[in-house]
């Protein structure tokens, strides 16, 4: 009888040990489902695969990029990317961008072409990158749009072709930083996924990118055209038959009068395409150095 009792306390108190840590493990899982997720996937509200007219700008745009509405209202709208070719057309001109998606996730272009001519892409040392198969992981995208825009600009793409052309590749930059810092920690044509912790920040800090990729593209811009001015400037020293680090404009004019009359028709020379060349080169030469 004393055994029987025994046995039976025995396996009371087992029960009920069995029983407090079967608890503790429904308690741990339901704690562990009342905790907030690690990470928020968000689906975009639109995209430009299909091609989109914005009828405010006359300009048609068709690629791969997805749009993400903001969490309030007047908020801007937040632009994911993927790769293919970006397609920017209006009357005066077609800008297509090459979009390839590197290794570590970022997304670059690779190759533009204006109006049926093909361009490279410039890296963070402003070398520009050979049309096929370079090493793009340094592509500046900054210097690259800044190169595109010059070139737009001489293929007499309009302003608001060009403008749209800036706010894609800024947007794409901030796209960049975003999953750099590991806010966006996955991403395809149909979501994004954002960290739990950053959600109530990422809108900010969108903010915050896009105000410093704004202020990198028109730094780079700033010198990008100083530099071009340069070229320009040498170049048309060349035609004035000058060095090209001449910046005396008593001396360019003293170069012209003398190159006018040795270029002269009157003069017995065969063509007047020469004295023309000289005529342009002066003039415009006399407005770059007044203007610098």
């Amino acid at each position: 009888m004393g055994s029987l009792f025994l046995f039976l306390a025995i396996m009371y108190v087992g029960y009920k040990v069995f029983s407090f840590f079967a608890s503790l493990g429904e308690d741990s899982t339901n704690q562990m489902n009342n905790e907030p997720p690690t990470h928020v996937t968000i689906h975009p509200v639109a995209n430009f695969m299909e091609g989109f007219y914005a009828e405010d700008c006359d300009v048609y745009i068709k690629g791969p990029v997805f749009l993400y509405s903001g969490e309030e209202e007047g908020e801007e709208p937040f632009y994911a990317y993927g790769e293919g070719t970006l397609l920017f057309r209006n009357s005066t001109g077609n800008v297509h961008i090459q979009l390839k998606k590197l290794n570590d996730g970022r997304i670059v272009p690779v190759k533009f072409c204006i109006n049926g001519t093909l361009f490279p892409v410039i890296d963070k040392n402003g070398v520009f990158l050979p049309l096929e198969n370079g090493n793009y992981n340094f592509v500046s995208i900054a210097r690259t749009f800044c190169f595109m825009l010059q070139e737009q600009s001489n293929k007499g793409v309009n302003h608001n072709l060009q403008q749209e052309n800036y706010l894609f590749l800024r947007n794409l930059i901030v796209f960049n930083m975003l999953g750099k810092r590991s806010m966006i920690t996955n991403y395809s044509n149909d979501h994004i996924t954002i960290p739990y912790k950053d959600v109530e920040i990422f809108d900010q800090k969108c903010v915050e990118f896009t105000e410093m990729a704004h202020k990198t593209i028109w730094s780079y811009e700033n010198s990008f055209s100083k530099q071009h001015q340069n070229q320009k400037i040498a170049e048309l020293l060349k035609i004035l038959e000058l060095p090209t680090d001449t910046k005396s404009l008593d001396v360019i004019k003293k170069q012209y009068r003398k190159l006018a009359q040795k270029y002269h028709p009157d003069k017995g020379y065969s063509s007047d395409e020469k004295i023309k060349q000289i005529i342009a080169a002066y003039e415009e030469l006399c407005e770059q150095l007044k203007a610098s």
